[in-house]
């Protein structure tokens, strides 16, 4: 096969490579929504370009009128492949079905058909002659089905052309420019063809539709790497609204319905009855007239009496025509429901934990950075003599006097503040009742979810009572001298006292009894001195091993006795196993002549089924008996 490589054969060939390179970049796009039509489109005017580059190159007229005839592969379908890209690209996906496509590729796939059965027919080409008697380009002369066939084209990019164009104008800058792009790409080689067909003497026997392609190829390049199409693809505002959770609502100027998306489809039941061009007046009657809330920044909030009921936060917006005119409403609606729960769940909380404190004897308050009341319960309202809203917001300063009290308490607060945990005795006097009070504190900081110290809480339990009955049983010798314990009488007088308090405020107590063990023998083998050593050892850990609200004594001789208040039930096992370790401790370390050793028996006071404390003493006694003797096990009695 000879080539005569020509003026018309480097057109061609320039259309060709430019068209190549289009595809190429479209190729690597083609995943993306209507990249593979794009590429189809680019690949089929590349191979019409291709075609005719072989028509004008090639010699015979056998050879040019068969690559002429191949030239309609690319020629017929190029049209179809841009209206189905302008179809999805202009977010019109579900129009494209197979039954379309096939439909739309008949006249292309008649047209090949045609193409290579021109010589029974005629019906695309009548004839053919050379433009001179120099040149080998071949001028084609047209039959009544060639015209049908590009008319049908013509329609065909008029159609995506239309498309492109009308979402142009609705579109962002990006946007806009990619469809201009291609509305520009498309129509310069369909102006060219319409000068092949119809103005043939401009640029004789060159079918100009090639030379418009690289032009065209160079504006979708510019679009493919510039506009970033197929990169950067607009989502089709109809798309968003219908994926919204919320409901979207869309009124008239009469505040009609004209527009529901699927979420408020869903919430008015529109398969039960259709809601456009209805009033809006009726879209949520009994509970609420849509059509009588007015325009306003600040959400509106409603109740649907479903089941269950549901509640919507509604806000309105005006809409406008681009005159300026008030053209209707966009109703967006939100559902609360789940929030309006939550928000019921923690009111409920919130209420039962305020009733809890506002029930408990000791002062509950929360305290900010600037030692400024933030929270006080009830009990301490009642303290101050004044009620919560005249507390919360003011500082410590304006309730108690007496400044060096005041600064110890505001030391302590300070340190929680920085994160410290404090227990200790505050004293202060009050400022409405003038009394001087002692508070067992324990405060502790509050932290925020980042573990940054937020404010800071305590709880202050009033002992006043039981530091003046303390005074009282030093005044009247109720203090056992050589251990410094509580004797007997005074062990009476404070046990009956808190047995009273636990009772009233339903606390549970444990009573420990204890024995020192083998004090007879220590006195006559080692003398009374190193006896009355083993009972201050005794009084000692008793000491550290209990609370300082704890009441310790020593009832006499070697018995010794401790009331704890409030302690758990599990309590027993922790404290009979930290006085095994204190002992421990003591033997190994102290250099005593003696080895220390203790036994107990423990009995535990119910609120419920209150006793005496004789009573409680003498379970305690029974149970530190049963140990001594064997040894072995705990023996806890409990009244039955």
């Amino acid at each position: 096969m000879l080539f005569h490589i020509s003026s018309y054969s480097l057109i061609y060939l320039a259309a060709m490579v430019v068209a190549a390179v289009a595809a190429v970049l479209a190729w690597k796009r083609r995943s993306v929504s209507g990249g593979m039509w794009l590429f189809l489109a680019i690949l089929a005017a590349s191979e019409w370009t291709l075609a005719d580059f072989l028509d004008v190159s090639s010699y015979g007229l056998a050879v040019k009128t068969f690559w002429g005839k191949v030239s309609y592969f690319g020629s017929a379908s190029v049209a179809i492949f841009l209206l189905l890209f302008a179809l999805e690209f202009t977010h019109r996906k579900k129009w494209i079905t197979r039954t379309r496509v096939l439909l739309l590729m008949i006249v292309p796939a008649l047209s090949w058909v045609l193409a290579f059965t021109n010589d029974w027919h005629h019906l695309l080409w009548t004839g053919f002659s050379y433009l001179s008697a120099s040149a080998n380009v071949l001028i084609y002369e047209h039959g009544l089905l060639y015209w049908v066939i590009t008319g049908y084209i013509y329609v065909i990019i008029l159609t995506a052309t239309w498309f492109l164009f009308g979402y142009a104008l609705h579109s962002r800058d990006l946007y806009r420019l990619q469809s201009i792009g291609l509305i520009t790409g498309m129509l310069i080689p369909w102006i060219g063809e319409l000068v092949y067909d119809f103005a043939p003497s401009v640029l004789p026997g060159l079918d100009t539709s090639a030379v418009t392609l690289t032009i065209s190829s160079i504006i979708f390049i510019v679009s493919l790497t510039r506009w970033k199409l197929l990169d950067v693809i607009p989502v089709a505002r109809e798309a968003l609204v219908e994926q919204l959770q919320d409901s979207v609502i869309v009124l008239d100027e009469v505040d009609r319905v004209v527009e529901l998306n699927q979420a408020a489809r869903n919430l008015v039941r529109e398969k039960e009855r259709s809601w456009i061009g209805q009033p809006a007046s009726q879209l949520f009657l009994p509970d609420f007239d849509l059509a009588a809330l007015q325009v306003s920044e600040a959400p509106l909030e409603v109740m649907l009496n479903q089941d269950p009921p549901r509640y919507l936060e509604i806000r309105l917006a005006s809409l406008f025509h681009p005159s300026g005119k008030k053209g209707g409403k966009l109703v967006v609606l939100h559902d609360i429901t789940g929030r309006k729960h939550t928000e019921r769940r923690l009111k409920e909380s919130e209420q039962m934990l305020s009733s809890i404190l506002d029930n408990l004897s000791s002062n509950v308050y929360v305290f900010d950075s600037q030692l400024r009341y933030l929270y006080v319960n009830r009990q301490m309202c009642d303290d101050f003599g004044l009620p919560r809203d005249q507390i919360l917001g003011q500082d410590l300063s304006r309730f108690l006097i007496d400044d060096e009290h005041l600064a110890a308490i505001y030391e302590n607060n300070w340190r929680v503040l920085k994160g410290e945990t404090i227990r200790a005795e505050e004293t202060s006097i009050n400022r409405h009742t003038g009394k001087f009070s002692t508070f067992w504190t324990v405060k502790l900081p509050l932290l925020d979810a980042d573990g940054k110290v937020t404010a800071g809480c305590g709880i202050s339990t009033n002992i006043t009572e039981r530091k003046d009955v303390e005074k009282k049983l030093l005044e009247l010798s109720l203090v056992d001298e050589l251990t410094g314990l509580n004797n007997r009488r005074g062990f009476k007088l404070l046990g009956e006292q808190q047995l009273h308090t636990a009772e009233r405020m339903k606390q549970s107590a444990m009573l420990l009894f204890a024995d020192l063990d083998g004090l007879k023998q220590i006195n006559d083998s080692l003398g009374h001195a190193e006896g009355n050593q083993a009972l201050i050892d005794t009084a000692a850990l008793l000491k550290k091993i209990f609370r300082s609200s704890d009441i310790i004594a020593r009832l006499g001789g070697d018995e010794f006795v401790v009331l704890a208040i409030d302690a758990s039930d599990n309590a027993n096992e922790t404290i009979l196993a930290r006085l095994q370790e204190y002992l421990r401790i003591h033997n190994l370390y102290e250099n005593r002549a003696f080895r220390l050793g203790i036994s107990v028996g423990v009995s535990r006071y119910d609120p419920s089924a209150p006793c005496t404390l004789d009573e409680l003493l003498k379970r305690g006694d029974k149970a530190m008996y049963e140990h001594k003797q064997g040894k072995k096990r705990i023996v806890t009695s409990k009244l039955d």
